[in-house]
């Protein structure tokens, strides 16, 4: 990775996302790693997407996915996104506009709304926007793995290569309203219960 014109690719790849998510489309999530000599944004819908670190796309059987192809890009395309032709001088929200033509499925897929992901999003893309940092959650030798990441790393390719950390994102968990309700109803009844025995004391005391 030694051309740097990719890493402002990366930053305007996040700005597309955010402006995917402002069109509508906030269940599609981004997965950054570094595979092998590469910086690589894979972009793909949040049912993908492990419980134990929302920027990281889980083992099989984790969780729930559908049969929609994410979209993957290189830092070896430099600014050639996707191995698309004539698209090295697109903004955010011009590229926007081609990744909805040439990935009408995976839109259709992450068409939904996820507000506090996409403020993250929105947050993470003013970030690296300042820094020109970009994040990653798999490397080789970098350690912990991603499921036992307790931030997104931030990595300076432009620079001498430090590390820094921002939050992760939402976890992709869904709350099961069900659960919730039934945990409610259990401590009311244990209040009770415990509001009764302990009437029961003071009657035998």
């Amino acid at each position: 990775m030694t051309n740097k014109a990719w890493i402002a690719g990366g930053v305007r790849l996040i700005k597309m996302m955010v402006e995917l998510h402002r069109r509508g489309f906030q269940l599609l999530r981004i997965c950054p790693y570094e595979y092998p000599l590469a910086w690589r944004l894979r972009i793909a819908p949040k049912s993908y997407f492990s419980v134990r670190n929302g920027a990281y796309i889980g083992s099989a059987g984790e969780h729930e996915v559908t049969s929609v192809e994410y979209a993957t890009y290189s830092s070896a395309d430099e600014l050639k996104y996707f191995g698309w032709s004539k698209v090295e001088a697109l903004d955010a929200e011009q590229l926007a506009g081609v990744f909805t033509n040439r990935f009408p499925r995976l839109c259709e897929a992450g068409s939904g709304r996820d507000w506090e992901y996409a403020g993250w999003l929105s947050e993470l893309s003013g970030h690296v926007s300042r820094t020109k940092q970009l994040p990653f959650v798999m490397s080789e030798y970098f350690e912990p793995a991603p499921d036992e990441l307790t931030y997104l790393p931030l990595r300076d390719y432009g620079g001498g290569g430090e590390i820094s950390k921002f939050p992760l994102p939402p976890s992709v968990a869904p709350r099961d309203e069900a659960l919730v309700e039934e945990r409610d109803e259990l401590r009311r009844k244990v209040g009770e219960l415990m509001v009764k025995v302990k009437s029961a004391i003071d009657v035998l005391s």
